[in-house]
């Protein structure tokens, strides 16, 4: 039952320790009235002279107390089991209530510790029960919203009407709730914590990886039927990729903690590793890892967006520095150490298998997919192709020894401009027509001036591999740099 007025609970517990009893006070009985629930602990509400006996067995017994709170450690088990001191006096009050009613819903077992044998240290007679569990931090507000609700009478669940039979299909829809449900904790708790969210995004991202585990096409032939089953993969991805993008966002704009990029960026250079064979295959074919190519390709190229929308340019810049990871197969080049190009990968079953079996003429179907599937409200094609373009120039000017090589487009192409044609311009270039913008550009681009970035831009293009960037020249790039109209200080 929901419950409209403040609930009342009583905490039992043990004085183990110092720090233990100021854990008990401000981690749990603090947090849980600063969330309406009226809270009676021994500290605050039992005074010298008192009758510790009589207060416990009111608190017990009292029917306004709608939760008995149980803290157990390993101190507590002991003095409840052998009926020593407050515990064993609460404990004998306790256990005919728990004993009696098999279907008691008042008290409630909280575990704080577990035994060498990785049991949870609980009373004999709450043996058996469902707990709550405080043992690990990392959990600890999943576990803390779990013990709200149940005071509450609001359940993160509830049994729905029933429907229809369903139709099973291979999909992957029921892997992906755990990382739906961690999003859904990391925004109700960061508007009560200033602590919980980094705990809870990287929940969050071990869990998107965990499940991105479960989407590998495995040893896929390469018949008439990969093509559907290809796009079919793409497709459960793309919920994967939204529940993303909508965490992104959150994070970067609620979140005021500059530590939530480093667990962004180590996501990314974990991602890397879907890129390559897991351990457990001895034999394999690149093109088994193309829907992995194409999502991540795809997440980095929203990230980035994402950050440019919320004017985060610092953060820009750091994750197209170096991103690490130890690539197995290639451990013989000393390979650990990528650039963000990484992520981006020529697309064999998109651009050879999926073209040639369809007839397709287009110029890029990597391009044309993600632009089908720019379907979010506030992140539209152009937003995308702006990000694809500006990745394409920090990599060229990045690029040192201008004299003697000929860079490689095929590092990071502009794919998405082949879809450039029809538009007038990007943003952020068009309103570098005044200081306080091209401030921004500036930033990005690690240019002092307009004529740093004109001589920049000038060598890199001189030095493109045409033959290789021809597929991409059916635009003027440089047109889109805006040069005429820029800010000139």
């Amino acid at each position: 039952m929901n419950r409209t007025d403040n609930p009342k609970v009583f905490i039992s517990y043990s004085w183990s320790s110092l720090a233990h009893k100021d854990w008990v006070r401000q981690e749990i009985a603090e947090a849980l009235i600063k969330n309406g629930i009226d809270v009676i602990l021994d500290q605050w509400d039992l005074k010298e002279g008192n009758d510790s006996y009589a207060f416990m067995e009111k608190m017990v017994n009292d029917p306004t107390i709608s939760k008995v709170l149980i803290i157990t450690d390993k101190q507590y088990c002991l003095k409840c089991n052998s009926r020593k001191g407050g515990v064993g006096t609460e404990a004998m009050i306790i256990s005919p209530e728990v004993y009696n009613n098999v279907e008691q819903e008042k008290f409630i077992p909280i575990v704080t510790e577990y035994d060498e044998s990785g049991l949870a240290f609980l009373p004999t007679y709450l043996k058996g029960k469902i707990y709550i569990d405080f043992s690990n931090k990392v959990n600890f507000f999943e576990e803390f919203e779990k013990l709200l609700r149940n005071i509450v009478g609001k359940p993160l669940h509830k049994k729905s009407p029933l429907g229809s039979l369903p139709i099973f299909e291979d999909t992957h829809q029921s892997k992906t709730l755990k990382i739906f449900h961690i999003k859904n904790s990391i925004k109700d708790v960061v508007v009560k914590s200033n602590k919980a969210e980094l705990y809870l995004l990287e929940n969050y991202m071990n869990s998107f990886l965990d499940s991105l585990e479960e989407y590998r096409l495995g040893q896929s032939e390469i018949n008439d039927e990969y093509d559907a089953i290809f796009m079919q993969n793409l497709q459960e991805l793309k919920i994967l990729r939204d529940d993303f993008i909508e965490v992104t966002e959150f994070c970067i704009t609620s979140i005021d903690n500059t530590r939530i990029y480093n667990l962004f960026f180590s996501f990314f250079e974990r991602l890397i590793a879907f890129k390559f064979p897991p351990d457990f295959i001895n034999q394999w074919n690149e093109i088994w890892f193309d829907n992995y190519s194409f999502f991540m390709y795809e997440l980095f190229i929203y990230f980035i967006t994402i950050l440019i929308k919320n004017e985060k340019y610092d953060e820009v810049n750091l994750f197209t520095e170096d991103f690490y990871y130890n690539d197995k197969i290639r451990l013989s080049f000393d390979q650990v150490k990528w650039k963000y190009y990484v992520f981006f990968s020529h697309n064999k079953t998109l651009e050879e298998y999926r073209k040639n079996k369809l007839k397709l003429n287009w110029k890029s179907e990597t391009a044309r997919v993600i632009e089908e599937r720019a379907t979010l409200k506030n992140y539209h094609f152009n937003m995308l192709m702006q990000t694809d373009f500006l990745l394409f120039l920090k990599f060229i000017f990045s690029f040192n020894d201008y004299e003697n090589s000929t860079l490689k487009i095929w590092e990071w192409p502009p794919v998405l401009l082949n879809h450039a044609e029809r538009i007038k311009g990007f943003e952020m270039f068009l309103r570098a027509e005044n200081k306080k913008n091209f401030e921004k550009i500036k930033i990005l681009l690690n240019v002092k001036d307009k004529s740093e970035l004109r001589e920049k831009w000038n060598k890199a293009n001189s030095l493109l591999e045409i033959d290789k960037f021809d597929p991409y020249r059916r635009v003027s790039l440089g047109y889109f740099l805006n040069f005429d109209s820029l800010y000139n200080s």
